[in-house]
């Protein structure tokens, strides 16, 4: 079983009282970070920070030895602990918590991922109240990877489900992790193409995890779950209902560096998602489609209002370049987490990234302020090194040169980018004292 914290049962709990949402969680943790503090304040303290006289009503019949007596009941094997019966609210809370806790039992790949946990992905802190607990099958250390979130018709056309396929592929390979909501249309057609690559994608969803929506997709969720992850910000046995979806979204554009959206009618979901992520100053792109299709008018809405017109997924890479991916404050320190390699696992430590950014006056990369010393390089990062030079080289011939897969060579090709030692642009990938030609 996963080593849990011992105040996530007072998190999971907090997350379920009625009327607590991101906004009253946050202030909350704010004012008692230490949550075991909240019980010990005035009702009148208590409504300051945004709680409901029934959610403190129903804080006042527990208190947090009493929850965490239910996680260590929970993780004993040999205690068979039954949750209540009844129907009032504090025993319908109380349930609440324990399939949550039960759902985190169920596997190793469960994950319950709290505001402080170092696991919770840094970009996604940076939007207006962000999730205070994500829910999270699969891989948890994907939260943190370079993301590209593509978004679109539930309806989409078969032009736009082709450019789905190549847009994706083809950015997996470039090293990205593809984000997107697991509904059908675009959004499947995004993950099944991932996964075909053998690359990484990540699910957002607007359920709890024990329920699979839409139904269509129910096999596709658990491919995603093995290679990728799921996450929901909804705790466990959450109905998909529509007012969750904008939530979803928010998720989806915070955790990316930029949002694509493939094909969108003007009143489409997605562009809600492209809406977020602009407010969050997250990259929007769109892809352009005839006149005559309703399914295009979206993306050109999107592009009337300022969103990056892209043809290929090259213009999506060269926009991208010239960004700090992983900004020099503290905010954006974070743990580099490697896959599983052909000789072993790349187990790096916390360090400080910041991208190569072209100069708008000579075109010439702008070198990081430090590199790691050659002699700290893995085997696999030399080896990658040694097959780039000034000319780009695609990943299919890496692939080739290496004998290895492309999720294992997306891994050391992206821990060479954070180093700045390697850059990403049309064509492929260069060594990142060299410039990369259009």
């Amino acid at each position: 079983m996963n080593n849990i914290n011992k105040a996530l049962p007072l998190w999971l709990f907090i997350g379920r009282l009625p009327g607590v949402g991101a906004v009253t969680f946050h202030r909350i943790l704010q004012q008692y970070p230490e949550l075991d503090a909240l019980w010990q304040q005035s009702n009148a303290q208590l409504k300051a920070v945004g709680l409901k006289p029934a959610s403190a009503h129903l804080m006042r019949q527990t208190d947090p030895s009493l929850l965490r007596a239910r996680l260590d009941e929970l993780q004993d094997p040999g205690l068979n602990h039954a949750s209540h019966v009844d129907t009032d609210p504090f025993s319908k809370l109380i349930n609440g918590v324990d399939l949550d806790l039960r759902w985190l039992r169920q596997s190793n790949h469960h994950h319950v991922v709290t505001y402080f946990d170092p696991s919770y992905p840094a970009l996604l802190k940076e939007i207006p109240n962000p999730p205070p607990l994500l829910f999270v099958q699969g891989n948890v250390d994907l939260l943190s990877f370079p993301q590209l979130a593509i978004v679109g018709s539930r309806h989409a056309t078969r032009p736009g489900l082709q450019n789905t396929r190549m847009f994706s592929a083809d950015l997996v390979k470039r090293g990205y992790t593809i984000t997107s909501g697991l509904a059908l249309g675009v959004d499947a057609q995004a993950h099944h193409s991932c996964l075909a690559e053998g690359g990484l994608t990540i699910a957002v969803v607007g359920s709890g995890l024990d329920i699979y929506y839409p139904k269509q997709n129910q096999a596709l969720a658990r491919e995603v779950a093995q290679q990728g992850a799921i996450v929901s910000e909804f705790p466990v046995g959450t109905q998909p209902n529509a007012r969750n979806f904008p939530r979803r979204n928010r998720i989806i554009s915070g955790l990316s560096l930029g949002t694509l959206v493939v094909e969108a009618t003007e009143r489409s979901g997605s562009l809600i998602t492209a809406r977020l992520a602009a407010d969050q100053g997250r990259e929007v792109f769109a892809i352009p489609g005839s006149i005559h299709n309703a399914q295009s008018r979206g993306c050109h809405l999107l592009i009337k209002q300022g969103a990056t017109l892209v043809q290929s997924s090259d213009d999506i890479i060269e926009h991208l370049s010239g960004m700090t991916l992983y900004m020099k404050d503290a905010h954006f320190k974070r743990k580099r987490v490697g896959i599983e390699s052909p000789v072993n696992k790349i187990d790096r430590s916390s360090v400080e990234f910041v991208n190569t950014i072209s100069s708008p006056e000579t075109g010439v990369n702008v070198p990081p302020e430090s590199r790691e010393p050659a002699n700290s390089l893995t085997c696999e990062q030399a080896k990658v090194l040694d097959l780039l030079g000034d000319c780009p080289v695609p990943i299919d011939q890496l692939v080739e040169q290496t004998s290895w897969s492309v999720q294992e060579l997306s891994s050391v090709l992206m821990n060479l980018q954070l180093d700045g030692l390697v850059n990403s642009g049309p064509g492929g990938y260069v060594l990142s004292n060299m410039t990369v030609e259009a």
